[in-house]
This record gives C-alpha cells, structure tokens and sequence, in this order.
C-alpha cells in the first residue's frame, strides 16, 4: 500500500497491515491506533531531520515497529548529519511522551489515555534505540564505528546484532509458550521485521555502493581526449571490466567475438551496465 504526503512516497509494510488486523481480532484498536500515531510522528521527525540537512529522501517504509526513511545515498552522508537524521525519531517519540505525561498531570487528558500514548512513546523509542541495523540505535553504531571498521565491517557488525537479536526474541518466544503455555506474538512479529529489514538493508547498502562506483569513478568525460584501449572476450562478463575502471582515466573496451565481431563501450557505459544487471554481481557476499 503506498500514499504520499510532505512531498515524498510512504510505504505501508505488509506486517503492517497484518498487526492492525491482529489487534483487532485481539480487541485492542486503541493501542494499534497509537502505535500508528507514534510511528507517523516519529517517521515525520525523520523526514523533517533530513530536509533541515539537505538531504534527499528517496521513499518512507512504515513497519509494524517503526519505519525506514530511505536517504539517496545513505551511507555515502556526513556521519554528524546521519546521527542527526537518526536520532530525530526517538527525540520525538521522547518529547511526545513528555507531553502525554503532562497532560494527564494536569487532567486535560483522560489518564488512561495519556498513559497509553506516554507507554507506546517510549516502547517505541527505546526499540528503535537499539545498536541494530535498521534501527536508528544501529545507525548512530554505523556512524560511530564506520571511521574504525570502514563501511563493510561497521554494516556487517549491526546486521550480525539484528540477527542475534531476532533469535533472542525467539527463544523468549518458545521459552514463554513452554513456561506459560501462550505466546507474545510481539515478539516473533519483532523478530521477523528485523531480520526481513536487515537483510533489505545489505541490499540497499549494495546497491548505493554501485551507484557511487558509477558517478565516482566512471563518469563521462570531455571529447576529444585520449582513452586506453581494454580487449575482453565476448563471452565474457561486464564485472570483468571492473579492474581497468578508473576515476578520470577514460578506458574503451573492445569484445571481441569469435567471428570477428568487435563490440565498443566506453567506461561509464560498462559500469553502468554492471549497476544493471545485478544477477552478475554477488551482492551478499561482499559483506557475509
């Protein structure tokens, strides 16, 4: 399901959709009607954070515990403006409980609303403060580290958490079905979103990483000019192209067929054919 508001696409996730339909055969719309509110708010923070740092947003994923605010080129941002972009969202949900809370001090708000909404607020924010990827807890991990363990490892490290994590929520899981004979589907709905997100995070990673390759390295240059010449067998793949790719270095390749045919692209277009055939690349194992 998508929609647009504030100028940018919304995305609803379809665990979503299957919470809200869960919360209703449960008999608890309100609290799912809060949560909705929450995350819309929180998500909002995010997207105003990144407007004010001038940065572009690409789409908003709203899940069943928090979104994804997809930046253009997320890892490729200041680390001071991701931590800024990233922390936002808890902010919000931190100063929505603090109103919450005062309103039902003062009795404006019925009490067991305002103590619905301060709960969900800070349910919300101290989940997404977790240190794991997608989490802005794993984002403000990303920036901190990412100068230590460069961009890969810090990625792999809050991937590795969310997964750990996930198995966690499991375990509890099967532990209180064992102990109590029930269980909290909180917690598998949790454990599903962070390793469908983490994994969908790896992809996003990837695919920016590319997309930079290209603009970086392979854009086009001024013609006329002088170029190096790079023969490859027809049969073989664009990726082996990749070596021979350089910033400000123009490079035309040449496939040569068994038939004598000749094939030639400059650089750019080869690594642009590469960012386009993804089924070439081994996405995931540049960061397992």
């Amino acid at each position: 399901m998508r929609f647009h508001a504030l100028g940018t696409e919304f995305r609803v996730h379809f665990l979503t959709l299957l919470s809200a339909l869960l919360a209703v055969a449960l008999g608890v719309p309100k609290e799912m009607l809060t949560v909705a509110a929450a995350m819309g708010l929180h998500e909002t923070a995010h997207l105003l954070a990144a407007r004010a740092c001038n940065l572009q947003v690409d789409s908003v994923e709203l899940m069943p515990f928090g979104g994804a605010a997809r930046l253009h080129n997320l890892y490729g941002i200041p680390r001071g403006k991701m931590i800024a972009v990233a922390l936002a969202g808890p902010g919000m949900n931190l100063l929505c409980s603090l109103m919450g809370a005062a309103l039902g001090w003062w009795e404006v708000a019925a009490f067991p609303a305002a103590a619905r909404w301060v709960r969900i607020h800070l349910a919300l924010m101290l989940f997404n403060l977790m240190p794991v990827i997608p989490l802005d807890g794993g984002r403000v991990l990303y920036a901190l580290v990412q100068g230590l363990l460069g961009n890969r490892r810090a990625l792999r490290l809050g991937v590795t958490l969310a997964h750990l994590l996930a198995t966690a929520l499991t375990l509890l899981a099967i532990f209180q079905f064992v102990r109590r004979g029930r269980v909290n589907l909180t917690l598998p709905l949790m454990a599903v979103f962070l390793l469908a997100s983490s994994l969908s995070e790896k992809a996003h990673f990837e695919s920016g990483g590319a997309f930079r390759a290209v603009e970086t390295l392979c854009a086009p240059v001024k013609l006329p000019c002088r170029a190096e010449v790079v023969a490859l067998d027809a049969a073989s793949p664009w990726e082996a192209a990749l070596p021979f790719l350089r910033r400000g270095k123009p490079v035309l390749f040449v496939r040569l067929g068994k038939n004598g045919s000749e094939e030639w692209t400059p650089g750019w277009e080869v690594a642009q054919k590469i960012v386009a055939e993804p089924a070439q690349t081994n996405n995931e194992a540049a960061l397992d």
